[in-house]
């Protein structure tokens, strides 16, 4: 449950597994349904980020799209750093911004789409390495030059463990469509993602409300899935799956879900490598994150997943709020407080569910049962100690 909701491996930072428990405590007791993720009414880009930029322009904010940034010269006096210059490449040719102490500088060290590649229906998708990681270089060039900057290497240097493939289904068949939302048991938009837990590559799929995308065709159907370990053979292709086509993943696929042959047709898989995809969770010493403005910083922060803001949880949008809130607000000097993280953890009524659940379970069906017999006691143990060790804070802070 943990890997296919929150995509942990066995190699994963114990540090982040330990915060996603205390974070989400107050989901733990409904979390087989995702009852509780709040979801855009379409794909995150066309309901945020979109609706952000038009804001912006709005406010005579100039966005300059084709741009790629090279690096951020900084000025060292007196032990404080002042970003002093910006270089970037735009159409092939490189650009300098100079800057005053007065401007701010927001810099993005490390994205966990960093060097994605895409593939095709007839060509599987080619794995891109560290080299083509265009942010995770200028924080490269950052942190060789300054302290403060963290450590970009402990989440790049092993691609193999941060890696997984994802998959989007486009389809022009209704009939085709709905023998995977059956299959799912849940209407499209309002069930949790399924995971087919014998699969070789792990895979999972989530069928969103229709449409996903802004001026989708009515006859237009889009899904979305992802295999967690992609470098194993598949059950039914005898391929790895990050070298397989989009044609032989959706193959893979409609094996699983019992899909009848003559029902392929008008449809398009495109298959997509993330390299870093999980950087953010792999194992680090305390400095290897930055602060989202370090002591030393004068006019710059970091925004990323890749910085440290205690006691909370990496690979989620309100993360990556809350970074930008912080840096923000402190370098613009404003009197806001950031929303703090609840500690759901500290709450005695979450506990006793958490606890009901990992002990009693759910609703009593057969299912239920069935997975109140299998042996989980390491994960009791765990839950068990977390909750301890959530009462012992109340009580000693009473």
């Amino acid at each position: 449950m943990w890997a296919t909701t929150f995509a942990f491996q066995p190699w994963h930072s114990a540090l982040e597994l330990k915060r996603y428990n205390s974070r989400f405590l107050h989901e733990f007791s409904r979390i087989q349904t995702l009852e509780g993720v709040e979801r855009t009414p379409m794909n995150q880009y066309d309901s945020i980020i979109a609706p952000i930029i038009e804001w912006l322009k709005a406010k005579n904010v100039q966005v300059s799209f084709g741009c790629c940034v090279d690096d951020v010269i900084m000025d060292e006096q007196s032990g404080r750093l002042t970003a002093k210059q910006i270089s970037y490449k735009k159409n092939d040719k490189m650009e300098i911004v100079t800057l005053s102490p007065s401007d701010l500088v927001f810099i993005q060290n490390g994205s966990m789409t960093d060097a994605s590649s895409v593939g095709s229906w007839k060509k599987p998708a080619i794995q891109k390495g560290i080299e083509d990681a265009k942010s995770f270089k200028i924080w490269e060039k950052l942190a060789s030059r300054h302290e403060q900057m963290g450590n970009p290497k402990s989440f790049t240097k092993n691609i193999t463990e941060s890696l997984w493939q994802s998959f989007t289904v486009t389809m022009k068949n209704p009939a085709l469509f709905k023998a995977f939302t059956d299959y799912q048991m849940n209407e499209p938009g309002t069930g949790a993602l399924m995971t087919f837990k014998d699969s070789n590559w792990l895979m999972s799929i989530v069928i969103a409300y229709q449409p996903h995308f802004v001026g989708q065709d009515k006859d237009t159907q889009v899904m979305w899935g992802y295999g967690l370990c992609p470098n194993k053979i598949g059950n039914y292709v005898n391929k790895r799956m990050i070298d397989c086509t989009g044609e032989e993943i959706f193959y893979e696929l409609c094996q699983h879900c019992r899909i009848a042959p003559e029902l392929v047709h008008d449809v398009i898989n495109i298959p997509c490598i993330m390299p870093f995809i999980t950087a953010q969770f792999m194992p680090r010493l305390q400095q290897d994150r930055p602060l989202p403005v370090p002591k030393n910083a004068v006019n710059f922060g970091f925004i990323s997943q890749f910085v440290e803001i205690p006691n909370d949880v990496v690979f989620t949008v309100e993360f990556s709020v809350r970074a930008a809130q912080t840096a923000v607000y402190k370098l613009c000097g404003l009197k806001k407080k950031v929303p703090k993280v609840n500690r759901h953890d500290h709450n005695v009524y979450w506990l006793v569910k958490a606890l009901k659940k990992a002990f009693v379970g759910g609703s009593g069906t057969k299912i239920e049962k069935q997975r109140k017999q299998k042996k989980c006691g390491i994960c009791k143990l765990a839950l068990l100690a977390g909750v301890g060790a959530g009462i012992a804070y109340l009580i000693q802070n009473k």
